[in-house]
């Protein structure tokens, strides 16, 4: 791993966990599969209507976030790649720069 001197970004997309499957897939599926790392997450803060019952009771939404390192001309093809495969979906992302990439 080297330096990218700020021209690789980190996507985040967060999805509902019952949506992370069919993003994975998709993923998994481009022809040159980017790096991509997996986490639960609990979300907080929506609308108590949007949650099932045992959201409710623990007041998060179960959530999956997908950290997705790539090269920045590539980050626009993949979300209008994901949002054509996945109209539906409630997918939010966030761009961030990647300073430094190494082994320590």
């Amino acid at each position: 791993m080297k330096t990218t001197e700020l021209t690789h970004r980190l996507v985040q997309l967060i999805v509902p966990y019952q949506q992370a499957t069919p993003l994975i897939d998709l993923l998994l599926a481009q022809e040159n599969t980017p790096f991509f790392t997996i986490m639960e997450a609990a979300g907080y803060g929506q609308p108590e209507e949007q949650l099932s019952p045992a959201e409710q009771v623990e007041g998060a939404q179960h959530k999956v976030k997908l950290e997705i390192e790539m090269a920045a001309n590539e980050v626009q093809p993949l979300l209008r790649t994901i949002k054509q495969a996945m109209p539906t979906a409630t997918v939010f992302y966030r761009l961030l720069p990647i300073i430094e990439h190494k082994p320590l």
